[in-house]
């Protein structure tokens, strides 16, 4: 099973030298990662938007230090390895 991680670093690999948002690249994990943020994390005391909130700052967190992710001076993402 693929961390966020992974699926993040999959989704930028699409097209390199391509710019995305963060919510583009979110929003693709969360596609991947849902059911099971569903399984493991959601309960009657801890709704879904609670998850993907924690989750999106999570994988922010994550992306702003791993060195295969680079942001632009507009705020967008890049693959640091197409440079």
């Amino acid at each position: 099973m693929k961390t966020m991680l992974e699926h993040a670093i999959d989704f930028i690999h699409r097209e390199n030298n391509h710019e995305f948002s963060f919510y583009e690249i979110f929003d693709y994990v969360q596609e991947k990662m849902q059911d099971q943020w569903n399984e493991k994390f959601v309960s009657d005391s801890n709704s879904f938007e609670s998850v993907r909130e924690l989750k999106m700052g999570e994988l922010y967190r994550i992306m702003t230090v791993d060195r295969r992710f680079a942001r632009t001076a507009d705020g967008n993402w890049i693959s640091n390895e197409a440079n």
